[in-house]
């Protein structure tokens, strides 16, 4: 008669119907089980290692190809705005649309007046904010419909307009 320590041993519900095979105790048949429950998760686990190490294979593999360069800001100040824009795309940078004017008593209409990076190393691609000169400002005129026109020649004069630059339409 079997005790119920032989049936602990075993496991539970570990045993197949029937008698145990030739040569084979109920404790052997036991054991051989409990051998085939530690091969699945040994096997995930194994796999796991190996993803786990081609993932960081890849993150140093694949570092330096997603990392833009750095490249040097050239100075592009005073030069026409076509010129100075194909400078920063041949060096590998954007110019911000749209590019900011202003009028300017001292800097020809189309020159670069400011950028608003210069000399400085930056990321290959990165945005550069042009501000372009619309030359001298020319003061606002007053409204001379319905006057005189020798007033009106007068006033402008006053303002500072050339004779040549007044016409009578």
């Amino acid at each position: 008669m079997r005790s119920s320590a032989d049936e602990t041993l075993a496991g539970k519900g570990s045993r197949k119907k029937g008698p145990p095979e030739e040569g084979q105790t109920i404790e052997n048949a036991g054991e051989k089980r409990k051998r085939k429950k530690w091969v699945l998760p040994t096997v995930f686990g194994v796999i796991a290692a190996i993803l786990i190490a081609i993932l960081i294979w890849a993150i140093f593999a694949l570092k330096g190809q997603l990392v833009s360069p750095d490249v040097q800001v050239p100075t592009v100040v005073g030069e026409k705005l076509e010129a100075a824009t194909a400078d920063l795309e041949k060096a590998g940078l954007k110019v911000a649309d749209p590019v900011l004017y202003e009028p300017s008593d001292t800097v020809e209409k189309d020159i670069v007046i400011r950028q608003s990076k210069q000399d400085m190393p930056v990321k290959s691609g990165s945005l550069i904010t042009l501000t372009v000169s619309l030359g001298k400002e020319l003061p606002t005129l007053d409204d001379y419909t319905g006057k005189l026109y020798d007033d009106a020649v007068e006033a402008l004069k006053a303002q500072g307009v050339q004779d040549q630059n007044i016409k009578k339409e």
